[in-house]
């Protein structure tokens, strides 16, 4: 009898499953390559970088070589290609490694310049300086906001789309344009989905 409860106890145990929760930049333009960093649970020995398009592939960003070693990969990081062709869209980016492949995240390729935001613009004073045009990749703190500053022309005609339930992301965006004094002039939540 002890040996037919181990036996079932063992035929009962699953191996991991791995979870992609992120990929960052969560993006990038058509016709370029960008380098990306994956996180999640379980995506040991990470090896592969699968896409739903053909025109997007990733190969494992590689570490610098030494006197004493050769280049070796860098763990969850990779160089994704975006070929010209690929229309502008959100596809589906999986990890795959030693327990197999992962759930789905997205991953946006857009036609417009891209720009990681590098942090520390929480303030108006500290405001990072955009270009009109521009998608900008970033991460922000919980109940904080980040600052980007945009020199417009008198009457001049901008669109801004904050994009994050879309592709995945916990952030529940709130859009407010300043004027060059500080003061509110229009605030916009809600819209395409929760973005």
């Amino acid at each position: 009898f002890f040996a037919l409860t181990i036996a079932m106890a063992s035929a009962l145990a699953q191996l991991p499953s791995p979870q992609l929760t992120s990929v960052f930049p969560p993006g990038g333009k058509l016709g370029t390559t960008v380098d990306v960093s994956v996180a999640g649970a379980d995506l040991d020995e990470a090896d592969k970088l699968l896409f739903s398009h053909a025109g997007i592939t990733a190969a494992a960003k590689m570490g610098t070589a030494t006197a004493l070693e050769p280049a070796k990969p860098v763990a969850n990081a990779f160089t994704v290609s975006i070929a010209a062709d690929v229309p502008p869209g959100i596809y589906e980016a999986r990890v795959h490694g030693r327990f197999g492949l992962s759930n789905p995240r997205s991953f946006v390729v857009g036609s417009t310049a891209d720009a990681i935001d590098p942090g520390g613009n929480t303030t108006a004073e500290k405001a990072l300086e955009l270009p009109l045009g521009t998608t900008i990749n970033g991460r922000v703190d919980a109940s904080t906001y980040d600052y980007f500053r945009l020199n417009l022309a008198a009457g001049q005609r901008v669109i801004f789309e904050v994009t994050a339930r879309r592709i995945d992301s916990r952030l529940d965006g709130t859009l407010v344009l300043l004027d060059p004094n500080g003061r509110e002039i229009k605030r916009a939540k809600g819209g395409a989905g929760a973005d």
